[in-house]
């Protein structure tokens, strides 16, 4: 593990909230249509939970690399599971150090300490990667197949958190 790397939740740090809501528009909302003050209004909230939707920032150093959300919310056609994995992001620059994962199993921990078994997540539509083989590999198993919030084919995957990896 990058011992440059540290994992805290959003609401010790409120002031990075912005920040998150930039990333998030960037990477699923800027061409959705949904303003900009939505975003920042939905991450200034998170601020201040301590339970779902809560959201975990990856510092590299002291500068925000990533992050990722737990929620109880994700998928509207699937109101019958949760919490959800959520909003998964590595700033580019930090990618290939490890963070994701960090992320990814900082929130199944997190999952675990508010009393779930299972944590969800469903594949949004991503050229860059191969997000069913990544999650796979993180020991994360296929669920079912589902249309996501926007219409589009997706995929549901779960895993334990009892289950990190190393």
């Amino acid at each position: 593990m990058n011992n440059k790397i540290s994992i805290k939740t959003l609401n010790e740090y409120p002031q990075y909230a912005p920040i998150l809501a930039y990333w998030s528009h960037i990477q699923w909302y800027g061409e959705r249509k949904i303003d900009f003050s939505v975003n920042v209004s939905s991450y200034i909230q998170r601020s201040q939970n301590e339970s779902p939707p809560i959201t975990l920032i990856a510092f590299y150093d002291s500068i925000p690399a990533g992050m990722v959300s737990v929620t109880m919310k994700d998928l509207w056609s699937r109101a019958d599971l949760y919490p959800w994995l959520a909003s998964l992001f590595v700033y580019p620059k930090f990618r290939g150090l490890g963070i994701s994962k960090q992320l990814v199993n900082s929130a199944i921990l997190k999952a675990k300490s508010f009393g779930f078994s299972k944590i969800y997540l469903f594949i949004g539509n991503n050229s860059e990667f191969d997000l069913l083989s990544y999650y796979s590999k993180l020991g994360w198993h296929y669920l079912d197949d589902c249309v996501d919030n926007d219409g589009n084919e997706s995929k549901i995957m779960f895993t334990s958190t009892h289950h990190q990896t190393d």
